[in-house]
């Protein structure tokens, strides 16, 4: 009884209530009518259409971005190739020294044939000096030979100016030499012979004794100088810059082998050319005898030839940071004892470039 009770009670509980199976039913069939009877179905076309034109839409816009994007890059790369070619096509400034200082002694010297050396700086004036069988008399920066026979024939004596310094001597035949900055002269403390001969590197002014049995030759380097009586300059500081310029009397000028002669007459310039001829042309004389009055003087001159001879005469480094304004040409005029800065304003004076002093050297840059 027991166990026939307990298979009844199972078998009950797998079977649904009778009122569950009637709302199964009753939901199928609501569902079946909606299907049925529904009036609300999918467009199939027009929901084809609308996922076209968002699609349109959508790459619209994306091509629209990416053309943004691509006109963007092309705009900073042209910027960028603008700003290469203006800063890389500019014309670059390399600086050039023109001009080195030396630093060396500032003494002017004297130096006779056998080696001995003798300071001028400290002597005071009419001191009377014996070198090397000469009678020199002394004063300040000038030295006046005598015209003494006890003096060795032989005795060949070099006196030498350092860079910012010149100085005067007058030979025993009363021939006077102003002796430019950097430069060096020998001659015979008494002449002897048919010939007045001397021997010149860089730059001197000469005020010749008249002698007409005995010419006064000047030689250099590269060419040679001859006259009888007169005053003219004579400028060698190098192969490129050799200029005999005559104020009084005549000169002829040769080359050093011979070959090419010149006479000159005052207000003339003799320039050597490289194949040992030469170019006669009318000048302003000051412009080439000045400095032996003191004064910085060029008339239309270009900037490298100024700031060279500054250079020779300060013994400063002068620096050029355009060679576009080397060649510029100014009127400059200055005394030659002005302080450095004082030359440095003046250039600045003249509005076509910026000059500054940095230590020892000038350096010049273009406005």
């Amino acid at each position: 009884m027991t166990e026939d009770t307990s298979k009844n009670r199972n078998t009950d509980e797998s079977i649904p209530p009778m009122e569950n199976s009637d709302m199964l039913l009753e939901e199928v069939a609501l569902r079946h009518h909606f299907l049925k009877h529904s009036h609300i179905q999918p467009d199939v076309q027009a929901e084809l259409s609308t996922f076209h034109q968002k699609r349109r839409i959508r790459l619209a816009r994306n091509r629209i971005v990416v053309i943004s994007a691509l006109a963007g890059a092309a705009a900073a790369l042209l910027l960028t190739f603008i700003i290469h070619q203006i800063w890389f096509n500019q014309p670059t400034e390399i600086p050039t020294t023109v001009f080195l200082a030396t630093n060396n002694t500032e003494d002017v010297t004297l130096q006779s044939n056998s080696g001995a050396l003798l300071s001028l700086n400290s002597i005071g004036p009419d001191t009377l000096l014996h070198f090397s069988g000469a009678k020199i008399t002394a004063q300040g920066n000038l030295l006046k030979y005598q015209d003494s026979r006890q003096a060795n024939n032989n005795s060949i004596q070099t006196l030498t100016t350092p860079r910012k310094k010149d100085f005067k001597v007058i030979l025993s035949d009363g021939t006077e030499v102003w002796l430019n900055a950097e430069s060096q002269l020998s001659y015979p403390c008494v002449f002897e012979g048919n010939q007045r001969i001397v021997h010149l590197r860089g730059e001197a002014y000469f005020k010749v004794a008249p002698d007409t049995a005995h010419p006064f030759i000047v030689k250099t380097g590269n060419l040679q100088t001859e006259v009888l009586g007169t005053e003219f300059n004579l400028r060698n500081y190098c192969s490129t810059d050799t200029h005999v310029t005559l104020i009084h009397g005549c000169v002829q000028v040769s080359d050093c082998l011979g070959r090419h002669k010149v006479c000159v007459i005052p207000g003339q310039d003799a320039f050597l050319q490289a194949d040992g001829s030469f170019t006669l042309k009318d000048v302003d004389t000051d412009e080439y005898t000045e400095w032996k009055n003191g004064y910085f003087y060029f008339d239309n001159r270009p900037l490298i030839e100024i700031v060279r001879e500054l250079g020779r005469w300060y013994d400063v480094d002068i620096v050029v940071s355009n060679q576009s304004i080397m060649n510029a040409k100014v009127h400059f005029i200055a005394k030659r004892q002005g302080t450095l800065e004082d030359i440095v304003y003046l250039l600045n004076s003249l509005n076509l470039f910026n000059a500054e002093i940095q230590g020892k050297k000038i350096v010049i840059r273009q406005n």
